[in-house]
């Protein structure tokens, strides 16, 4: 059976991991522990970052970031509005409403530099089967 670690290792897709701190994370990252983190494959990277419970002792590995980038790249939201609807996100105010906008900007951001890094879809959909 084919494992993500085992498929990352057959395709050279690597990860560099440190911990670090960004101060300009969201609100519900700032009692995480924060990664910055470079995913490379032929030739290309991408950066991004990283944030992990504090319940999780362990370092996160580059299998760890790779489930996160490919379970975040399955969500297909149409709009900010999908995106509310679907998160079942509840906005109070303006605030609220421009801190998911953000949110709803970077992960779609997140999603094309992570595809545009893999440049293969057979491959991230072959990878999303095996986690």
């Amino acid at each position: 059976m084919t494992t993500l670690e085992g498929l990352l290792n057959g395709t050279g897709i690597t990860a560099s991991i440190r911990e670090d701190w960004n101060d300009n994370s969201p609100d519900w990252a700032h009692d995480k522990r924060h990664f910055r983190v470079r995913v490379r494959y032929q030739g290309r990277s991408m950066s991004l970052w990283y944030y992990q419970g504090l319940g999780i002792t362990r370092d996160p590995r580059p299998v760890d970031v790779m489930e996160c980038l490919l379970s975040d790249s399955s969500m297909a939201y149409d709009s900010l509005d999908d995106f509310i609807s679907e998160m079942c996100i509840e906005i109070k105010s303006v605030a609220d409403f421009r801190t998911y906008e953000k949110q709803y900007k970077q992960l779609i951001s997140q999603n094309k530099r992570f595809t545009r890094l893999i440049g293969n879809p057979e491959l991230i959909e072959r990878m999303r089967e095996v986690i």
